[in-house]
Parts: structure tokens; sequence; C-alpha cells
């Protein structure tokens, strides 16, 4: 039993690190988008998350994947707002 609620524990743990680390995205890396272009950025940013998930699956110890968790949030935090930012403005394009 004790072993089955540090792993629930942790995994919560993960998941606040993750909403957190997503926030903390949001406000301080989604300028950077406008700066170095969006479609780089969302690439970059894409990369970046697949870098670090693959980290939380390879690496076996709580407190990486604590922190590779964190990361992968900061890093997803500004895809979405960049995303549609992009594709809004691929759209006003068209009309």
């Amino acid at each position: 039993m004790q072993r089955a609620n540090k792993f629930l524990s942790s995994q919560h743990l993960g998941l606040t690190h993750k909403q957190g680390g997503v926030t903390v995205g949001r406000f301080c890396i989604s300028h950077l988008g406008k700066r170095i272009g969006e479609k780089l950025f969302v690439y970059c940013l894409t990369a970046g998350a697949v870098a670090f998930q693959l980290l939380v699956w390879l690496v076996p110890n709580i407190a990486t994947e604590a922190v590779a968790v964190a990361l992968l949030g900061l890093i997803l935090g500004p895809v979405y707002p960049s995303a549609t930012g992009e594709i809004i403005s691929r759209l006003k394009a068209r009309t």
C-alpha cells in the first residue's frame, strides 16, 4: 500500500509541475515567437517537447522525471497560442 501511495503522489506531483510549467511558459516564452517567427518557434518547441518526453520515458529517476515534466510544460505552454496565431495569420492572408 505504501508503494502505491508513493506512485500516486509522484504522478499527482508530476501533473502539478507540468501545469505550472505551462503557465510560466505562456507568460515568459510566448514573446519569443514574434521575434524569431511563429513557424520556426513552434517547430523548435515541438522538437524540445519530444526530447523532454523521451527523457521522462527513458530515465527511471523520480527527481529527473519531475524536472523533465516541468520543463516539458514550460515548452508546451506557448505552442498553442503561437500555433493559433500562425493559423489565423495564414487564414487572413487568404481572404
